[in-house]
């Protein structure tokens, strides 16, 4: 969908501020997700539980975590460059959701 339409669209309906909001934080949980999937390509895999879902659920939740700039303990070098990209992502993204609101 073209961003100039749905900003049109969005201004000509009612609810339009709760449209947003939710949109950012499907944004924001994209994102988080997109995160998690790469923190569990280069995390230790010991720290995983053995499980696929719970797999999942704790990549994710690290990914939101990074992104919300918690405190992450990486052990190798490669996490430690992840987690500082992403938590600039992760700033830049929160700045732009409370600066939409």
């Amino acid at each position: 969908i073209n961003a100039e339409y749905m900003g049109k669209f969005l201004e000509n309906i009612k609810g339009a501020n709760l449209l947003r909001i939710i949109r950012l934080f499907v944004l924001f949980f994209l994102v988080a997700h997109w995160v998690g999937c790469f923190w569990f390509l280069i995390a230790n895999p010991q720290d995983f539980p053995v499980e696929l879902q719970g797999k999942y659920i704790f990549a994710v939740f690290h990914g939101l975590l990074v992104l919300v700039g918690e405190n992450i303990d990486p052990q190798s070098n490669y996490e430690r460059v992840f987690v500082a990209f992403f938590m600039m992502i992760g700033q830049a993204l929160s700045a732009r959701i409370f600066g939409s609101m």
